[in-house]
């Protein structure tokens, strides 16, 4: 799995330990993306979705249709 994290909380990101897996990569924006290996999804679509506009999911394709569907669900609910 791969997320992209804005500038705005990249330090953050970068000081904790998220997962033994876990790889960072700087982008030239300051922008951070994290790489991870996992299991199950289910337990990491509520920590992405808490961080809002901040992340967004770069892979696998699986994840971030499940991502915008509920995002989209959501939306749907302040109509």
């Amino acid at each position: 799995m791969k997320i992209r994290f804005t500038m705005r909380v990249a330090d953050y990101v970068r000081e904790r330990a998220w997962h033994v897996s876990q790889k960072l990569e700087d982008c030239e924006n300051g922008d951070i993306i994290l790489s991870l290996t996992v299991n199950h999804l289910l337990e990491f679509k509520r920590w992405v979705l808490s961080w809002g506009n901040d992340a967004q999911v770069l892979s696998p394709d699986s994840f971030i249709q499940d991502i915008r569907q509920t995002l989209q669900q959501t939306a749907r609910g302040y109509e």
